[in-house]
């Protein structure tokens, strides 16, 4: 499990070394993680925000292996 989890931590931060899309996109995370603990918001509304979150950047990381794949093809 640690190895997994070591595995995993390497390949975020060769994400966020090699990939400005993806910067930009945990800037905008720590913006809005930061308004919803600014404005008093709903635990639906939290809920929502947050799998959005982890939605589009888990996508943009599949995202991020197909380009590298098909630059490798």
């Amino acid at each position: 499990m640690v190895r997994s989890f070591n595995a995993a931590t390497r390949g975020l931060w060769e994400v966020l070394a090699h990939e400005p899309a993806f910067r930009w996109m945990v800037f905008a995370t720590i913006l809005v993680v930061a308004g919803i603990i600014f404005f008093q918001t709903s635990r639906a509304e939290n809920i929502a925000l947050l799998t959005m979150i982890f939605a589009v950047l888990g996508l943009e990381l599949i995202n991020s292996v197909f380009e590298r794949f098909l630059d490798f093809l």
